[in-house]
């Protein structure tokens, strides 16, 4: 039971805390680039979404300011 426990807070609390970790990290400025989960991690589904806001992200600031 406690294995089962540990496995299933491992894949929960795993994935939420390296997401907190990563947006922190763009948010400073620190990184750009994708973000992965292991194959059996809950919220695996939010890993493209956020990738594709990354990949935008990365092309604007590869585009520099511009004027409008």
């Amino acid at each position: 039971m406690f294995f089962f426990g540990f496995v299933l807070t491992n894949r929960i609390a795993g994935p939420i805390y390296r997401l907190k970790q990563h947006l922190e990290d763009v948010a400073a400025g620190k990184t750009y680039e994708d973000i992965g989960f292991r194959k059996m991690d809950y919220f695996s589904e939010l890993i493209e979404p956020y990738n594709k806001i990354l990949a935008e992200l990365r092309e604007l600031k590869r585009k520099g300011p511009t004027n409008t």
